[in-house]
């Protein structure tokens, strides 16, 4: 059981800790983009990051849903 339960706790934490680095990304480039709208980079860059927690969260709901089939 310990062995279960370290493995779930280092679940969470890695997971938290994405999640955390997603926001940080997201804020990095929102604020790039609203520093210079006409730079076309900046935009390319908040346009990638935007919907990344969106794919964290679809691939991490695919992964979770294939341990229970």
């Amino acid at each position: 059981m310990g062995s279960s339960a370290t493995n779930f706790y280092n679940t969470i934490k890695d997971s938290y800790e994405i999640e955390r680095l997603l926001d940080k990304l997201y804020t990095y480039a929102s604020h790039k983009f609203d520093t210079d709208i006409s730079n076309n980079h900046n935009q390319t860059l908040k346009l990638k990051v935007q919907n990344l927690p969106q794919r964290y969260e679809k691939v991490t709901i695919l992964q979770n849903e294939s341990n229970y089939y």
